[in-house]
């Protein structure tokens, strides 16, 4: 995961920093402006910390306003993935099943490239996470909930292929990389 921010962050210092002499730290980039909704759309990698495969795979969508004043957008995002991790011990069938549903609010910062078809951000979300754990065996099935408040930062950019359709990446937490299709009014 360090190795993959690192990648990330010195890639967007290079790109920018060498290929773009113009840089404004108070305006949004060429695609936006203020008054622009976002839309975004997606796949991800989470954070699981185990062993397993998913049983359904990350899924997200987020929206956001952008401020008329300043190059800042609000929104929220929904994010879902379901978990999946087996064992077989002595003839004995063990396992469990992670369901994780997030909303969350997010805040971003766009920074003022001067790139008509690129939108770098950068900013943090404050989230929910609900948890619902499902312990199986042979024996017993029992289920048990985590759910807790979380808090993340993420840094992303969204390339635009027309006016309003493109592609966007991001990493941060909850999910250390996601893709999908971004969508601008």
């Amino acid at each position: 995961m360090k190795r993959f921010l690192i990648a990330f962050v010195l890639v967007a210092v290079l790109v920018t920093g060498t290929a773009f002499a113009q840089f404004d730290l108070m305006s949004y980039p060429p695609p936006l402006s203020g008054g622009n909704v976002l839309f975004d759309g997606g796949i991800g990698m989470a954070y699981t910390g185990y062993d397993g495969k998913w049983a359904f795979p990350p899924v997200f969508i987020q929206a956001e306003y952008c401020l008329p004043m300043l190059p800042l957008s609000v929104g929220a995002s929904v994010s879902f993935y379901r978990w999946k991790y087996e064992l077989s011990l002595l003839s004995v069938d063990y396992g469990f099943t992670l369901t994780v549903f997030t909303p969350a609010a997010r805040v971003n910062w766009h920074w003022g490239l001067n790139i008509d078809w690129l939108d770098i951000y950068t900013g943090i979300s404050l989230g929910y996470q609900v948890v619902n754990a499902k312990y199986n065996s042979s024996a017993v099935t029992t289920g048990a909930a985590a759910s807790t408040f979380y808090w993340g930062g993420q840094a992303g950019a969204r390339f635009y292929f027309t006016e309003n359709i493109g592609a966007m990446i991001e990493t941060g937490y909850p999910y250390w990389a996601k893709a999908g299709i971004a969508l601008k009014f």
